[in-house]
């Protein structure tokens, strides 16, 4: 189960947006790198090992949503400003972002729960205040792509303004992202931005862990910092598992249950990257972030037969404030006053900053839905072996230090979600 809630708060000034040519930005040598990093694993790296954002904790969050909601600011931008976004976000233009929102809200982001699939549910939230009118360029991209909730509002009654987002956040993520922001925040805010992303799937083989296995073992922390006992997920009574071991690292793939709809066809899967060194997980990060765009290189294509399969089961709730991120990594001209021109006839607007939470759980009550599922093994599992040659070793991922997970869908590539795990004790 796993909802995320993510919110921009605008303000409006009539200064004009500062000319990039003046502007200096502190991206310095990362700009570097982006050719090889998504504008979504870019913003994992930097959270992820940014001791400012996550000291170094559990971390769970929607790069997705933040990209989606820069891609509405875009469209509320033109000149260095949209020029600035449309790089970060690797765009040729405003149309691209659009066209490939278009195709996320249609195909990816969709509910499949009807059909036996993952239930997801996203949606955009843009609330105005009630001085201000939405030019009609932006309005027109608004109900055309995002398709938000869109309202307008007394934003001098902060107290009710509060109340009115935090209620839809609630509703939109089936009740369990609430309080997203607070009355006292709203001042001098004009135009808000939030959306939320729900996802809750079963297991595709419902026998993978069974609560009667679950048992407590140790955790080892970074650093020295000694262990926990947390209760350990256990599959090892599965045969076989979709699971590889890099040169220092391990990876598991476990699909959810799909849709029996195939029009269009969906699997999503949380891969799980485990260091083979206790204190190897920041190294791990680095290298899974900065070789994002061969991501599926580093992903398992086989079955391996199974030893042991312990996870812990855990739940994280985190929250960021991520402008500061944002701006270390060169996004800065959005959140200049007078910024963005085409979003509201009055006076130009800005970002004032973008808060994400996020709560994502892992256990095995998906895996009780379906007790008649059952592996189902390639029929090119050991192909071209002899009767002669021994087989390899069982295969053994025993997540019991601190890990990587992600959430992808697998035909499109879409990271839905991205985190880590450092002590599956902390919520």
């Amino acid at each position: 189960m796993i909802p995320v809630g993510t919110g921009f708060k605008m303000e409006t000034h009539s200064k004009s947006a500062p000319n990039a040519a003046t502007t200096t930005t502190n991206d310095g040598e990362k700009a570097t790198a982006a050719p090889v990093m998504t504008p979504e694993f870019r913003l994992a790296n930097h959270l992820l090992l940014s001791k400012e954002s996550s000291g170094y904790k559990n971390v769970a969050f929607s790069p997705l949503c933040i990209k989606l909601l820069l891609g509405i600011v875009a469209a509320g931008s033109n000149g260095p400003v949209c020029d600035e976004l449309l790089s970060f976000l690797r765009s040729e233009s405003i149309n691209d972002l659009n066209s490939v929102a278009t195709q996320l809200l249609s195909s990816v982001l969709v509910d499949r729960s009807s059909s036996g699939g993952p239930h997801l549910s996203f949606a955009n939230g843009v609330w105005v205040d009630k001085t201000l009118t939405l030019k009609p360029s932006f309005s027109q991209v608004l109900e055309n792509t995002y398709k938000p909730t869109l309202a307008s509002l007394d934003f001098t009654n902060k107290g009710e303004v509060a109340k009115e987002i935090n209620s839809w956040a609630e509703r939109e993520s089936k009740g369990v992202v609430n309080n997203i922001i607070d009355p006292y925040s709203i001042e001098l805010k004009d135009v808000i931005m939030a959306n939320t992303l729900y996802f809750k799937g079963l297991w595709r083989d419902s026998g993978t862990f069974r609560e009667k296995h679950t048992r407590d073992g140790d955790f080892h922390l970074l650093d020295g910092g000694g262990s926990v006992k947390v209760p350990f997920m256990d599959g090892s009574h599965q045969h076989y598992a979709n699971a590889h071991h890099y040169q220092d690292f391990k990876v598991l793939s476990l699909n959810y249950k799909e849709a029996s709809e195939n029009v269009p066809k969906r699997m999503y899967t949380m891969h799980i990257f485990l260091p083979d060194e206790i204190n190897g997980l920041p190294a791990l990060v680095q290298k899974v972030c900065t070789e994002s765009e061969s991501l599926e290189n580093m992903l398992p294509n086989g079955y391996k037969r199974l030893g042991v399969l312990k996870i812990p089961r855990f739940r994280l709730s985190f929250m960021v404030e991520a402008s500061p991120m944002l701006k270390k990594m060169g996004l800065v001209l959005p959140f200049m006053e007078g910024a963005l021109t085409e979003m509201v006839e009055e006076r130009a607007a800005y970002i004032s900053n973008i808060i994400q939470k996020c709560i994502i759980e892992v256990n095995e009550e998906g895996t009780k839905a379906v007790a008649a599922g059952r592996l189902q093994i390639p029929t090119t599992a050991g192909r071209g072996r002899t009767r002669r040659e021994k087989p390899p070793p069982p295969f053994d991922f025993i997540a019991d230090h601190p890990f990587l997970f992600l959430i992808r869908e697998q035909f499109t590539g879409t990271v839905l979600f991205v985190g880590q795990v450092l002590n599956p004790l902390y919520g």
